[in-house]
C-alpha cells in the first residue's frame, strides 16, 4: 500500500506538489523515497514509467492523424553510488513484477527471440540497470538491424512483420515497448553515445541527470 503523500516532501519538489499531488506519482515519489536515498526525481521518473508500462497501449492521443501512445523510454543519469539508480529502478520492477509480472522482458536477446516474445507479449518493458549493457548487445555482429527496429517499435506500428532465418515469418500485432535504464555521465558523453544520439534510437530517450546534492540522508 503506497502511503498518502506529506506536503512536505512534495513542497521541496514543487513540480510535483503543484499538480501531482495525490496522484499515484506523488505517492510512490514518497514511498520510495523513504527506502533509499536516491534523488526524488528519479522516484518520479520510474513512476512515470510504472505508468507506461500498466497501460501499454490502452490509452492515447489523436495526433497528427494517429495515435500517441505513452510508451516512455526512460534513463537516469548520474555517478555510480549514492545516486541509487539501480535501487531506484528495482523499487520500480518490484513494483511492475506485483502489478504486470508478464511484460517484463528477458535482457539478453537476438533480434529473432526479441521479434518471437513479442509475438506472444506484444506489449512489454525492458529493464537494464547500466546502458551500455543494452548498446553492447544491439552492437553484436549477429544484430544487424536491431536499433531500426527498435527504432519503429518506438512509433507503435498497428503490427510489425518479420522473416526468420528458416524461411519462416512473425508478425507481431499491436506493439508496445517501453524501456527503463540507468547511466553513468561518462558513458552518455562518449563520442560513440553522442553520435547515436544526433541520429539514432537514443534520441527516443528521456534523460534525467541528478546529483549527489539532491539525494537524501538516510537515517
Amino acid at each position: 500500500v503506497v502511503p498518502e503523500p506529506r506536503d512536505e516532501l512534495l513542497i521541496k519538489h514543487d513540480w510535483c506538489y503543484r499538480w501531482a499531488k495525490g496522484t499515484f506519482v506523488a505517492r510512490y515519489v514518497e514511498w520510495a523515497y523513504d527506502l533509499c536515498s536516491a534523488p526524488p526525481d528519479y522516484h518520479a521518473a520510474v513512476a512515470f514509467g510504472l505508468l507506461s508500462s500498466a497501460v501499454q497501449r490502452r490509452i492515447w492521443l489523436d495526433h497528427a492523424g494517429g495515435r500517441l501512445y505513452p510508451n516512455l523510454w526512460l534513463c537516469l543519469i548520474g555517478d555510480s553510488g549514492r545516486l541509487c539508480k539501480s535501487t531506484s529502478l528495482n523499487l520500480g520492477v518490484r513494483v511492475l513484477r506485483h502489478a504486470v509480472p508478464e511484460c517484463l522482458y528477458p535482457t539478453d536477446f537476438s533480434v529473432q527471440r526479441l521479434y518471437a516474445i513479442m509475438q506472444k507479449i506484444p506489449q512489454g518493458t525492458l529493464v537494464y540497470r547500466e546502458f551500455k549493457n543494452l548498446s553492447g548487445i544491439l552492437s553484436r555482429d549477429y544484430m544487424s538491424g536491431a536499433k531500426a527496429l527498435f527504432t519503429d517499435l518506438y512509433d507503435n506500428p498497428p503490427n510489425v512483420p518479420y522473416e526468420t532465418n528458416s524461411g519462416g515469418s512473425i508478425l507481431i500485432q499491436d506493439p508496445s515497448l517501453v524501456i527503463w535504464a540507468g547511466s553513468t555521465e561518462e558513458w552518455f558523453t562518449s563520442k560513440e553515445t553522442q553520435r547515436d544520439l544526433a541520429g539514432g534510437y537514443l534520441a527516443r530517450f528521456i534523460w534525467l541527470p541528478a546529483r549527489e546534492s539532491e539525494c537524501r540522508a538516510l537515517v
